[in-house]
């Protein structure tokens, strides 16, 4: 596991910056990886066969794409490296197509180059586009002058079985390369579609959050009640709808200031969404006013939670620069019905909110 470890490590060895993509150095030096073993191996093979001309020419060609994968090691610059490998891949495959034979398919690593190409941020798609068609002109080339499929002298002990195995080979290879292209660039694909995602998530979260208790905010608030009504006509739930003000909050600002105003907010906001989190949600409404929605609640039992909250808000005390101050709150309730709808029955909510300040605040009216 270990190996396989420093093996992985080796591969995605990154030297670019942090504002150069790695992908497509790590592509470059993988396929150069499976090309030089390749040609090393035709190498040994055809000094093995006596076949010296062909032995210096892949193990030529092996040399040159080792120089390539040492290159991505320090080098950052994709465009030089992709440039650097086509016309490695490109030079060498029309050698040998137009040596070894055709039908041997060393000319099919010419379409490489025309797919990585694409995966070259710094070119536009005018030039890709261009890079693309000149390897597909490089195989026609290479057909026009190899199809023949003459077969030099100097190799005729390799036998026929030979260059028919070559093929599947070059041919397998090239498969396994698209198939690294292909997940490399879906993986890349995903990446990117999976962060767009959450970037486009988080942007509606905070567009409807209040910034300063992160609750949701009015907007978010009545998107959230309208898609509990649907629910609610669909099942025929209760549910029960408050506002709720803090009392004398202008002193507190006046008095303390208004960080220690900011200090309240935040903190009461952290008690509202404890006592919320599995009755149904709180809002910041405006102001000093939240929402407090209760999802299958009649009004009765949402009376209950709003009284046990009254109470605790009263008995909490608020310590803000060694300042130790109480507050307390008075709400309005009331429970939805369909003849209300959801702005009558908010109205209603705060028309009792204003009864139980005029009669004395610290209240839960209902």
């Amino acid at each position: 596991m270990e190996i396989l470890k420093r093996i992985r490590q080796f591969i995605s060895f990154d030297n670019a910056g942090e504002d150069v993509a790695n992908d497509l150095i790590t592509l470059i030096r993988i396929i150069s990886m499976i090309l030089g073993v390749w040609y090393a191996f035709l190498s040994v093979f055809c000094f093995v066969q006596s076949i010296l001309k062909f032995g210096i020419m892949f193990a030529v060609t092996a040399a040159f794409i080792i120089a390539v994968i040492a290159l991505t090691f320090y080098s950052d610059d994709n465009t030089f490296l992709l440039s650097l490998f086509g016309i490695v891949v490109g030079v060498s495959s029309f050698i040998f197509a137009r040596n070894v034979g055709w039908a041997c398919e060393f000319q099919i690593f010419v379409l490489l180059y025309s797919l990585l190409i694409w995966y070259d941020s710094q070119k536009n798609r005018r030039i890709k586009s261009i890079m693309s068609i000149l390897s597909v002109i490089v195989i026609l080339m290479t057909f026009i002058f190899c199809r023949a499929d003459v077969i030099d002298n100097v190799i005729i002990n390799m036998n026929t079985n030979s260059y028919a195995y070559i093929g599947m080979v070059n041919i397998a290879i090239f498969a396994l390369c698209m198939c690294l292209i292909a997940f490399s660039f879906s993986a890349q694909f995903l990446s990117t579609e999976h962060k767009l995602y959450l970037y486009n998530k988080k942007l509606k979260q905070m567009a409807g959050m209040d910034p300063l208790t992160q609750l949701l905010n009015r907007r978010a608030a009545t998107e959230e009640i309208n898609e509990i009504v649907e629910k609610y006509a669909a099942n025929g739930e209760s549910m029960s709808i408050a506002i709720g003000d803090i009392d004398f909050f202008k002193k507190v600002n006046d008095t303390y200031g208004h960080d220690a105003g900011d200090y309240v907010l935040k903190s009461l906001a952290m008690m509202f969404s404890e006592t919320m989190k599995n009755d149904g949600f709180v809002a910041r409404w405006g102001g000093e006013e939240f929402l407090f929605v209760f999802r299958s609640m009649n009004g009765d039992e949402a009376m209950l939670v709003l009284n046990d909250l009254r109470s605790r808000i009263e008995k909490t005390e608020m310590v803000f620069n060694s300042v130790v101050f109480n507050v307390t709150m008075t709400f309005g309730l009331d429970e939805y019905s369909t003849s209300h709808g959801v702005e009558g029955t908010i109205k209603s909510a705060d028309n009792k909110l204003y009864m139980g300040k005029e009669g004395g605040r610290n209240r839960v009216v209902f």
